[in-house]
C-alpha cells in the first residue's frame, strides 16, 4: 500500500515568497490498484509522484511505501520496489548503450551488485523472451545502441525494462505527451499487459481524457493541491469525457 499522510509542500519563488503545491493531502492506493492521476498544471501531479518516489521530501507529513517511510530509505531500497516511466522516452534509457546493455543496468536495480560475468548467453536469452512480448521485433536488435531507436521504441522499452524484475509499484509521468497517438496506444497496451499480468500498484499522469476514461480501476482529480474527485471503478465506468471537461471549467 502507498499511503499519503497529511502531505503538504511548497517551493520557494523567492527569498520572501513560496509556492503551496500540496495541501494537507491525504491518501492510499491499495495494492493492485491502477490509479489514474489527472488536474490541471499546477495541480501538484508530479510533485506527489515525486514524494512517492523519494526524490522530494513533504515539508509536511508522511509518505510510506509497505509501511516504509520514503523520507528514511535509502535509494537501493526505494530502487527495489518501484520503477518509473517519465514524459521523455530518452529520461528512461542511456542512450550510448545497446539495447542488452541497457537491459543489464535496469536487471540489476534490484539485485546485489557481485563481481561476477553480466551478460552471458542465458542473460541475452531471457531479454530475447522479455522483448518479444512487444512484438516490435526488438529482441533481434539487441546491439542497437538505444539512441537509434524511435521515441515509441525507446519508452515501450522503458516499460519493459522496468519488469525485468517487476516492481511493486509503477509511477508514470504523462508517458504518452512525446508520442504520435498510434504508438501512444500501442505503448499504453504493453503497460497495461505487465501491470495486470504481475499485479503492480500503478500511478498513471495523464492530460488525455480518453486515456483516463480506458485504464485503470481508480480516477482522482487534483485541484490546487487536493483530492477534488476520488472515484472507484464502478463510478469511474459510467463517466463521459464530457462530465470530466466540467471539472476542469467548475
Amino acid at each position: 500500500m502507498i499511503n499519503i499522510q497529511q502531505v503538504s509542500k511548497s517551493f520557494d519563488v523567492s527569498r520572501e515568497e513560496s509556492l503551496p503545491v500540496l495541501n494537507n493531502l491525504s491518501l492510499q492506493i491499495k495494492h493492485g490498484e491502477y490509479l489514474i492521476l489527472i488536474g490541471s498544471n499546477g495541480s501538484g501531479k508530479s510533485t506527489l509522484l515525486n514524494l512517492i518516489a523519494g526524490t522530494l521530501s513533504p515539508d509536511n507529513g508522511s509518505v510510506a511505501l509497505d509501511s516504509q517511510v520514503t523520507s528514511d530509505m535509502a535509494e537501493y531500497q526505494l530502487a527495489s520496489l518501484l520503477s518509473r516511466v517519465f514524459q521523455d522516452p530518452k529520461a528512461g534509457t542511456a542512450s550510448d548503450l545497446t539495447i542488452l546493455e541497457n537491459f543489464r543496468l535496469a536487471y540489476l536495480r534490484s539485485k546485489p551488485k557481485r563481481l561476477h560475468l553480466g551478460i552471458n548467453p542465458r542473460f541475452r536469452q531471457l531479454v530475447k523472451t522479455h522483448l518479444s512480448e512487444l512484438q516490435m521485433g526488438l529482441e533481434h536488435q539487441l546491439n542497437k545502441p538505444v539512441g537509434q531507436l524511435s521515441g515509441g521504441q525507446r519508452q515501450a522499452l522503458t516499460i519493459s525494462m522496468s519488469m525485468i524484475n517487476p516492481p511493486r509499484y509503477l509511477l508514470m509521468d504523462e508517458p504518452t505527451a512525446a508520442l504520435d497517438p498510434e504508438t501512444a496506444t500501442k505503448v499504453l497496451k504493453i503497460a497495461d499487459h505487465y501491470i495486470h499480468k504481475h499485479d503492480i500498484t500503478t500511478i498513471h499522469i495523464t492530460h488525455n481524457l480518453k486515456e483516463a476514461l480506458e485504464y485503470g480501476n481508480r480516477l482522482i482529480l487534483l485541484k490546487n493541491g487536493s483530492v477534488a474527485k476520488d472515484l472507484n471503478n464502478k463510478q469511474k465506468s459510467s463517466l463521459t469525457l464530457k462530465e470530466m471537461l466540467g471539472w476542469y471549467h467548475q
